[in-house]
């Protein structure tokens, strides 16, 4: 049985569904965050019409405004989508029967329903049938403005735990998992069983020794995961690091470097001490072992430094090379063609140095010393010299240069050298690997909880439950927030983001703008600073009008809200049309605390508030807490919030 959602109709929108909607999306949202009382009661009414399937957070769509107060909608089940394998005794056949008022009329119609919907979590649920829908105006009443119309659904009366995610008789699925493997449980849809006991389904892929793949899939407890860790402890994805400690260009066999001995422990299988074709073959085309070769990392001599006072030890070692392959060829014996040899030998050397000295190597490269003027053209960023390769980068559908600097701006000096000539060694890496681990890195971030409750109460002197909860709320919103774009914001950058919502809200709760002071006072500041027709002087009047406060009110409407403060309707509408959430038309959804931290994250990362992003300024080459207050207000409060965030960095941990 397949979940999907339910078309259904209330009879009284008013009391049977939530007070919170969206026109753009024609959304109505079950919360509890907002008008609780009323919603609990409007949901308790949704139950009765679709057989207590909904639960707080769900959603329903708007289909149809009917006549009156009644309206046909759709219920969005969270779990559509999934399959469950159930017996036929556990289905109950469920029948909906709604009076419809319409306009006069005496046809007859008949259709399909939509598919029946099913919660499946810890609860009753429902499971996918048909039916038909009917209605039937009957002679009599035929001038009549009521019509009845029949739903058939089925409805699954098992636990979550007692049903099948799985076909019980699919040999072809694999639910016990035979070696170690590696999963992101973000990926994993959560479900919960009456004991509140979470269970997450997984589809991970696994490879046998053999290096045949294994496709796994089945419920998994958090009780029964192993270590978690994250994208960020490479050693734990297999990667391990050999060095190479003579940096030798050429490896010898007798003395085998830690690098080359694991690939020969690897891929020599029958130990004779050779690498013969047939086993390099062999290993690559065993996804195992090609793996397992990916994952080791060589720290040695880079072979883009070989000139200059390199390129001499490198002849030697060439000329060894072929000295000793002269030996072993001749068996100790000098060949009859030795001057021969001798003569092929020296011409491959002087072409083998020719080769090396016409290449760009790091040595001869320039570092320019300071940023490039830039400017905007026609949507394009052009720099004065033209740039090119790694100045540029691709970032929110722009071409942009990282180190830019506008007319007022003095320039700045580019952090960039070039190769450490003077000890070229460096760490290398299997390239699909590499791109593939830092994926990983861009998409999974966990906060350690218990290290940073710890070193919190340790920096700052107090901790408690209802903070905890508060905290949790953004934790969740900054793991969230990165996995749907797939990044990762640094230790440094959330520890300012953590600076900056405890400068803002005191408690790490959603707040309006100057909430310490009396409603009077606020309303007269907010008029004040950002009304168009109250402000207090030209400039501000001016000002809300170039941020989109356009009529009287609009000032106290859109004033600072959430944990960052999101201000004026220009900012509002860029918010509503990133999340499809409705704030400009109703702006206090900026205080509810997933779209809040939505909001202070997209505000961080998007350079919607002033332009400035906080990589910007917390970034691999510099950490700048004090400046990173442009990302939100000027320097409003920067020494203080770069106080902060030094406390911050001792409490985080990202694993």
């Amino acid at each position: 049985m397949e979940i999907d959602n339910l078309e259904v109709v209330v009879m009284d929108r008013y009391k049977e569904l939530p007070t919170i909607y969206d026109d753009a999306s024609k959304i109505y949202t079950f919360s509890n965050e907002s008008n609780s009382v009323d919603n609990a009661e409007r949901l308790n009414e949704f139950n009765k019409v679709v057989g207590d399937i909904a639960q707080m957070g769900d959603n329903v769509w708007l289909k149809e405004q009917l006549q009156g107060k009644q309206r046909r909608v759709i219920y969005q089940n969270p779990n559509k989508g999934q399959i469950f394998w159930v017996k036929n005794e556990d289905l109950e056949e469920k029948t909906l029967t709604f009076s419809i008022q319409t306009t006069a009329s005496n046809k007859v119609a008949t259709a399909q329903t939509a598919p029946a919907v099913a919660n499946g979590v810890s609860q009753d649920g429902l499971a996918n049938g048909t039916g038909t829908s009917e209605v039937v105006v009957p002679e009599a009443q035929a001038n009549s403005a009521t019509t009845t119309e029949t739903k058939i659904y089925l409805r699954l009366n098992k636990e979550l735990s007692e049903v099948y995610l799985i076909s019980p008789e699919d040999d072809n699925i694999n639910t016990k998992i035979e070696a170690d493997v590696i999963v992101n449980i973000k990926e994993g849809k959560v479900y919960k069983d009456k004991d509140e006991k979470e269970w997450y389904l997984l589809e991970p892929i696994g490879l046998k020794k053999t290096g045949v793949a294994i496709q796994y899939k089945g419920l998994i407890s958090e009780d029964e995961l192993g270590e978690k860790f994250s994208a960020y402890n490479w050693s734990k994805f297999g990667f391990e690091v050999k060095e190479d400690a003579s940096n030798t260009y050429i490896y010898d066999f007798e003395k085998k470097q830690p690098f080359f001995e694991e690939i020969c422990n690897i891929v020599d299988v029958d130990g004779d001490g050779i690498l013969e074709p047939y086993e390099l073959q062999r290993a690559l085309n065993n996804h195992y072992i090609a793996n397992k070769l990916s994952h080791l990392v060589c720290k040695h001599h880079n072979e883009w430094a070989y000139s200059g006072q390199y390129l001499s030890p490198l002849i030697e070692e060439l000329d060894q090379f072929y000295e000793k392959a002269l030996k072993k060829d001749a068996d100790g014996k000098e060949l009859e063609n030795q001057q021969e040899l001798d003569a092929i030998r020296e011409e491959r050397k002087e072409a083998f140095k020719a080769k090396v000295e016409q290449l760009a190597l790091w040595e001869g490269i320039e570092a320019r010393k300071s940023s490039y003027r830039s400017k905007w053209v026609n949507g394009a960023l052009v720099t004065s010299p033209i740039t090119m390769g790694p100045y540029l980068a691709y970032k929110f559908g722009k071409w942009v240069y990282e180190k830019m600097t506008s007319e007022d701006e003095p320039e700045q000096e580019i952090p960039l050298s070039p190769f450490p000539i003077a000890n070229p060694v460096v760490y290398h890496f299997h390239p699909v690997a590499f791109v593939e681990q830092m994926r990983r890195m861009g998409t999974v971030c966990i906060i350690n909880r218990d290290f940073f409750y710890e070193n919190y109460l340790a920096e700052f002197g107090e901790i408690n439950d209802e903070l905890k909860n508060n905290l949790e709320i953004i934790f969740e919103g900054i793991e969230k927030y990165e996995t749907s774009k797939g990044l990762a914001f640094s230790e440094k950058q959330v520890a300012y983001i953590l600076a900056t919502i405890k400068h803002e809200t005191g408690y790490f709760k959603p707040v309006i703008e100057s909430y310490w002071s009396t409603e009077a006072v606020r309303k007269k500041y907010y008029e004040d600073m950002y009304d168009p027709v109250l402000g207090k002087n030209q400039t501000r009047r001016n000002m809300a009008l170039n941020n989109e406060n356009a009529t009287e009110g609009d000032g106290v409407k859109y004033a600072g809200k959430g944990y960052v403060q999101i201000t004026w309707k220009k900012n509002y509408r860029k918010a509503k049309e990133k999340f499809g959430v409705d704030f400009v038309g109703s702006p206090e959804l900026a205080l509810v605390p997933k779209y809040a931290i939505d909001i202070a994250l997209y505000g961080f990362d998007s350079g919607m508030f002033t332009g400035k992003t906080i990589r910007d300024y917390i970034n691999i080459d510099k950490c700048d807490y004090y400046n990173a207050r442009r990302v939100i207000n000027g320097t409003d409060a920067a020494a203080t919030i770069e106080s902060y965030a030094v406390k911050f960095e001792k409490c985080l941990e990202i694993r």
